[in-house]
């Protein structure tokens, strides 16, 4: 039976080598459709990791007038 660690250790072995395929010119339409889910769910819990972790700047103030891309 695997332990928490033990998963997240495989997890993160896999991932890394499916990226470092990816990374040596694997094409991400070459993917199994497992790998595309593992890929996405390992990114999005990733990207909720470092949310966590990176400090939110302080807000800017709003800025009133025109912006500049409106023509």
């Amino acid at each position: 039976m695997e332990t928490p660690k033990l998963k997240l250790a495989v997890e993160e072995l896999e991932m890394d080598h499916l990226m470092l395929q990816i990374q040596n010119g694997r094409m991400l339409d070459d993917l199994s459709q497992t790998e595309t889910e593992k890929l996405k769910s390992y990114a999005i819990k990733k990207f909720r990791t470092l949310c966590g972790e990176i400090p939110m700047a302080p807000g800017f103030p709003m800025i009133q007038g025109k912006c500049l891309f409106d023509g």
